[in-house]
């Protein structure tokens, strides 16, 4: 056994000893940080064996170290990255707009031929959209064209105050169409009301519906603003509701009752405009109360407090510890206090220069609107964690 370990120590090339001068340290650094993400990428995508929590904490920790990394290379292009995302906004803004009154005007004619319930509930729906459309194309406006003398923190706030505004407005109005759903009911039960006619007309519009909801949803994910992410939360609430609309429209429609000749099938027609609303009003009920929280200044993500505590720590090597860190959001951005120890035979001067460019650092970085820096001087220098 010696033997072969003798001859295993042999055959390996003296070259493996590897050396380091100052000019690699940055590729070691990048090095490390491929692989520790390759590592948490390889223990996510691992056999069956590894279960669905395992892989989204090794999910979550791959992209932590893909944070650090970006901060690592110093971007500075935060304006120019936040004028592209508003125009991206507007854009999609009017885009959601246009399909909104288009398709308005298909819900209409689906809903005078056929009558049906569901599909008036996905009508009212279409039509809380376009005002939904005004409100994003408003907020947007007015944030693009803040006035800093007024306003000199900005006006981001604005968008979470858009969407918890139609987060209320789409409440109400399904609230609306579930008491309007219960008279129908009763109607049905009464026969004062017939069901419903869905034709193949109705039907070629809805599905038509379907489709440019789901293109808009698929197109809004992607963008990462509040108002975006609410008319994407919006098409995406479309394509459900229009899908079980129509289901329910043809299931409780005259047709099928002339066919099977079983009449407790009318009222899937009401009870599908109620299912519809209350799953429209339940999305929303928990889209207003996040922004709500956000707007309070809740605090932020535990991912968002260690990337800012790696980066103080990490920014100078005079930063003893990180005394305190603070993130909270402030609408859909985060403000950040950090709270340093500094040894006490810096100056005032060293230490304006110091908390000035960890300042900027820090509202570099993606989410953060501000940040405020502090330090407490400290005589004795123990050990850096």
């Amino acid at each position: 056994m010696q033997n072969a370990r003798a001859l295993e120590r042999e055959r390996q090339p003296e070259d493996v000893v590897m050396t380091s001068d100052a000019g690699s340290d940055e590729s070691a650094d990048s090095e490390a940080f491929n692989t520790q993400e390759d590592m948490s990428v390889n223990a996510a995508q691992a056999s069956g064996t590894v279960q669905h929590k395992h892989r989204k904490f090794y999910r979550r920790q791959s992209q932590l170290l893909q944070s650090y990394q970006e901060i690592d290379t110093g971007r500075d292009d935060k304006i120019e990255r936040y004028n592209l995302l508003q125009k991206k906004v507007d854009l999609y803004a009017k885009l959601s707009f246009g399909a909104n009154v288009l398709l308005l005007l298909c819900k209409s004619t689906a809903a005078v031929l056929s009558g049906s319930m569901a599909i008036i509930t996905s009508l009212v729906d279409s039509v809380v959209d376009l005002a939904s459309g005004v409100v994003v194309w408003w907020t947007n406006n007015k944030v693009r064209r803040t006035d800093p003398r007024k306003y000199p923190r900005g006006r981001r706030r604005m968008e979470s105050l858009a969407v918890i505004i139609l987060s209320v407005i789409m409440g109400v109005a399904s609230l609306y169409m579930i008491k309007e759903a219960a008279v129908k009911v009763v109607a049905l039960a009464e026969e004062t009301r017939g069901p419903p006619t869905v034709d193949f007309v109705t039907i070629g519009i809805s599905i038509f519906t379907i489709v440019i909801k789901l293109v808009l949803y698929l197109l809004c994910r992607r963008v990462r603003s509040p108002t975006v992410q609410a008319l994407a939360q919006d098409h995406r609430n479309d394509v459900f509701s229009n899908t079980l609309a129509i289901a329910c429209g043809y299931i409780g429609s005259q047709q099928v009752l002339d066919r099977f000749r079983y009449r407790p099938l009318i009222y899937v027609d009401p009870v599908g405009a109620i299912l519809i609303s209350l799953y429209i009003a339940i999305t929303w009920y928990k889209t207003g109360c996040e922004q709500s929280n956000n707007i309070v200044g809740k605090t932020a993500c535990h991912q968002t407090i260690s990337k800012v505590t790696w980066l103080c720590i990490n920014f100078d090597h005079r930063i003893i510890s990180v005394a305190n860190v603070f993130a909270y959001n402030s609408g859909f951005y985060h403000i950040v206090e950090v709270e340093l120890s500094l040894p006490a035979e810096m100056n005032v001067m060293e230490f304006i220069d110091l908390s000035t460019a960890l300042k900027q650092k820090l509202e570099c970085v993606e989410g953060i609107e501000t940040a405020y820096v502090t330090a407490s001087p400290i005589s004795e220098l123990p050990n850096r964690i």
